[in-house]
């Protein structure tokens, strides 16, 4: 089952949070500090409040094995640009869930919900050397649209 995440959910999406952070960290230990959560359980629970953020969780048995937390973009560059974006700030399918279908399942609702509230695209960011996500979002169809780069001082 997919729904939006509510109150509940947010010690179980801390969690998950936490186990994507410490995957970073073994690819960008210089970025990401282990044991760490993008968002505090706090911030979690503004951000379901919040309009501009669309929070989505995958069930399994009464059990939250997947989330995708959204937020709704909108190109504010007008002369050139125009568009509407559902930016997925993170995708997370437990460990023990994954490559069983449950996070197609996710993005495939993911793309239903842009359709139906009128986005123009789904966008995110992928870590370079993050080659299983971004092979998955390869999979579902995502192209890159451009490249950040960097030079360490």
């Amino acid at each position: 089952m997919i729904r939006i995440a509510n109150i509940n959910d947010t010690k179980r999406i801390y969690e998950l949070l936490i186990d994507m952070v410490n995957l970073h960290a073994t690819i960008r230990p210089d970025i990401f500090i282990k044991d760490k959560a993008k968002y505090n359980i706090e911030e979690l629970n503004k951000l379901i409040g919040d309009k501009n953020y669309h929070i989505y969780v995958m069930e399994l048995d009464n059990l939250l094995i997947a989330y995708a937390i959204c937020i709704i973009k909108y190109n504010h560059d007008k002369n050139i640009l125009i568009n509407k974006s559902l930016y997925i700030d993170d995708f997370c399918v437990d460990k023990l869930y994954q490559n069983q279908g449950y996070g197609t399942k996710l993005f495939n609702y993911l793309i239903e919900q842009a359709k139906k509230e009128g986005f123009d695209e789904i966008i995110l960011n992928v870590w370079n050397g993050n080659d299983e996500a971004y092979s998955f979002y390869e999979k579902m169809g995502m192209k890159i649209k451009k490249m950040e780069m960097e030079l360490k001082i």
